[in-house]
């Protein structure tokens, strides 16, 4: 190795760790240029993902750490299920699937975004795609695939008018079941608890949230009105129902709604924060969106929440600050109904005086105040319970929520955007960056290396399997051949091929090798013999050579010159 002639082949193994083996020391001490070093890498495959060794390994397959001028390669034994595949199709599929990969990488990366128009251009391209997307979930419209389910089970967290709905159900239902402060029964006893069967999922969250009401008779509660009834004392006449006594009993009966308006408000501003992100993060990259959330969504989003904050207030306060005031039928009805019996009397004997009569004589004047006061109350309650369920949806919901949600990443907004926040949400940052050069890198390393491997799969010849003719019982009729001596050379060279084939070939072969013996010929025409001009004595016969049976050499007919017999001329 110490030869500068001389060339180094180095074997490093993949899975042993770098530090103890000996064949880095020696390129360092014989080769520190690495001018004259080929690097193979073996057991590649034997790498543990993600470990120590893989990335020395990676390091050194890249040829980036003790870098060579023949560069490192990595060679792989191939595994029983791939050792039939040739090194080129396997290739092949590894480099488009990698290809694939890194293009599918620099997409979710988006375009390059260093200026500013860039970064303005990105931005303005995904506010029109949350747009669209967020027009679609408020009207129920599901046809993109963010809106997609896997199994009917699963929450439907991007389907915003739908989770909206579902909540807003869910809070009708709570409201009438648990939103009142007692239960006015004539026997006290306990409810049964509400069954999972028949009910939504967002109802039973709902109804585990809050306490069951409390259970009160009529004579019970009746009591407790009377100490508001004994506090609240008008001018003028003492049978005359105080408004201020409806109001106290009522709010009283209504002081669980803030408790549960604000947990529902909650809910739908959580399904709606939820969307939003989900939305988002469908369209960019994590860092982006993230910054997105922060420097613009976010703010407007707790603008909202403070609005129906407010809103809440506003919507609770005829209810805790203001005397009961309907207009309902129901209101009015139950009122008349109350009144006209005590005052005018309902016997058939026309006594209308008397009963009213007896009855201030006997019972307390308070009680049918009180009374009054309950029958009255119950009929308010319902009629307001409905006001105040529709103005959370509507006024608080649509109004202060919902209303204008695509605008919170609007094409318009990022028009008018100025360039430091513009920046501060679309630049790349350095992991991003990073990332890019890393994948545009690799695909412009792979796709050459595809280009070279498709080369070299058009200009390797294709292999053509010959099929053998099947043989025949019926032996070939063979036309008469001259009988000609056998090559023993050939005969031994034809035996060894003849070995390679199977039996049942080997006999039908050995069937096919018929020799006819030769066709006779008529004797040849005996010709004049040839006389030696000078001795005037035949010239004797040449022995003929015998010619082959592949017709070699070929006979010629020469003329032969005409001789005069020389005693004719004596």
């Amino acid at each position: 190795m110490r030869d500068e002639k001389s060339i180094i082949l180095a074997v490093v193994v993949a899975d042993n760790d770098p530090e103890n083996q000996k064949v880095f020391r020696y390129l360092k001490d014989f080769d520190s240029t690495g001018s004259r070093t080929l690097g193979i890498i073996t057991k590649p495959d034997k790498v543990e993902r993600g470990g120590d060794n893989e990335k020395e390994m990676m390091g050194l397959v890249k040829n980036q750490k003790l870098p060579l001028k023949h560069r490192w390669h990595a060679v792989r034994n191939r595994s029983y299920a791939t050792k039939d595949q040739t090194p080129a199709e396997q290739l092949v599929t590894a480099v488009q699937s990698s290809i694939q990969t890194t293009e599918a990488g620099l997409k979710a990366l988006g375009p390059v975004r260093d200026t500013a128009g860039q970064q303005r251009a990105y931005l303005t391209g995904h506010a029109q795609k949350f747009h669209m997307l967020t027009n679609d979930a408020l009207g129920g419209i599901y046809n993109n695939p963010l809106f997609a389910l896997s199994s009917p089970d699963e929450p439907a967290t991007t389907r915003l008018r739908t989770e909206i709905q579902n909540l807003n159900m869910a809070f009708a239902q709570t409201m009438y079941v648990k939103g009142h402060n007692w239960n006015i029964v004539s026997t006290y006893g306990s409810s049964a608890p509400v069954s999972s069967d028949g009910y939504s999922q967002a109802f039973l969250e709902y109804n585990n949230e809050f306490n069951e009401p409390e259970f009160i008779s009529r004579e019970d509660l009746n009591s407790h009105i009377g100490k508001y009834v004994r506090q609240s004392r008008p001018s003028g006449l003492p049978l005359l129902i105080n408004p201020r006594v409806i109001g106290d009993v009522f709010q009283e009966q209504s002081q669980h709604w803030r408790e549960h308006a604000k947990h529902h408000l909650q809910r739908v501003f959580k399904a709606m924060t939820s969307y939003v992100e989900e939305a988002l993060g469908s369209l960019m990259d994590p860092y982006t969106c993230s910054m997105l959330m922060l420097k613009q969504v976010r703010p407007e989003l707790d603008r909202r929440w403070r609005s129906v904050e407010a809103k809440l207030e506003e919507l609770l306060m005829p209810y805790t600050e203001q005397d009961p005031i309907t207009k309902t039928k129901a209101r009015a009805s139950g009122s008349a109904s109350a009144s006209v019996p005590f005052v005018f009397g309902t016997g058939d004997d026309g006594q209308k005086y008397t009963q009213s009569a007896q009855h201030l004589l006997t019972e307390s004047i308070d009680n049918y105040t009180n009374s009054e006061t309950l029958d009255l109350m119950p009929t308010y309650y319902k009629s307001a319970l409905s006001v105040f369920i529709s103005n959370i949806a509507i006024l608080g919901i649509e109004n202060c929520l919902i209303k204008d949600l695509p605008a919170i990443f609007s094409p318009t907004l990022i028009a008018g955007m100025d360039e430091e926040k513009l920046s501060a949400i679309a630049s790349e940052s350095e992991e991003i960056r990073h990332e890019r050069a890393t994948l545009e890198q690799k695909l412009s390393v792979l796709e050459p290396g595809k280009q070279v491997l498709f080369e070299h799969i058009a200009m390797r010849p294709t292999t053509r399997t010959t099929t053998k003719p099947a043989t025949s019982s019926i032996r070939p009729s063979m036309a008469p051949s001259r009988s000609h001596k056998p090559n023993s050379r050939q005969d031994e060279q034809k035996r060894r091929d003849v070995k390679q084939d199977s039996d049942d070939e080997l006999s039908c072969q050995l069937d096919n090798l018929v020799v006819t013996p030769p066709s006779p010929v008529s004797a040849p025409v005996r010709s004049r013999p040839r006389v030696d001009s000078g001795t005037a004595t035949p010239t004797p016969k040449k022995q003929s050579r015998r010619r082959s049976p592949f017709g070699w050499p070929p006979s010629y007919e020469v003329p032969r010159a005409a001789v005069e017999d020389a005693s004719d001329d004596d």
